[in-house]
């Protein structure tokens, strides 16, 4: 296990940034339940989505200062890029309109970007 984790691109993430998506994933997981029906898919999904949850954990347990190199892999890069997807399209939907919701739509967006691209900087490719 700790063999595969050394050979996942790393992608420098900050802190606060790893909060944000952690800070997603369950919601994220229990839209995932409600709109995929029970298939080997959804169960894979949700599977990614735990493990992710859990090292993102246990990467808040550590100190942090800056940005730090974090294995990610194309799944998971594309559970975070789904679930980034669907937070900014339901806050637009169900949040009424403000700065504070437009700033966070922004840096939502902007996540979702940085980690595209730096994911795509590391040679793997990011589509299917």
């Amino acid at each position: 296990m700790e063999d595969e984790k050394k050979e996942l691109p790393l992608i420098d993430i900050a802190p606060s940034d790893l909060q944000v998506i952690g800070s997603i994933l369950f919601p994220y997981a229990r839209m995932i339940q409600c709109v995929i029906e029970p298939s080997s898919k959804r169960d894979t999904i949700l599977r990614t989505v735990e493990m992710l949850r859990q090292r993102i954990a246990d990467v808040k347990n550590v100190e942090r200062v800056g940005k730090d190199p974090f294995p990610l892999s194309r799944n998971e890069l594309v559970v975070i890029d789904n679930a980034l997807s669907a937070f900014v399209e339901n806050i637009s939907r169900f949040v009424p309109q403000s700065q504070e919701r437009d700033e966070t739509m922004r840096a939502c967006k902007a996540l979702r970007s940085y980690l595209i691209s730096s994911f795509a900087q590391t040679g793997v490719p990011t589509n299917n």
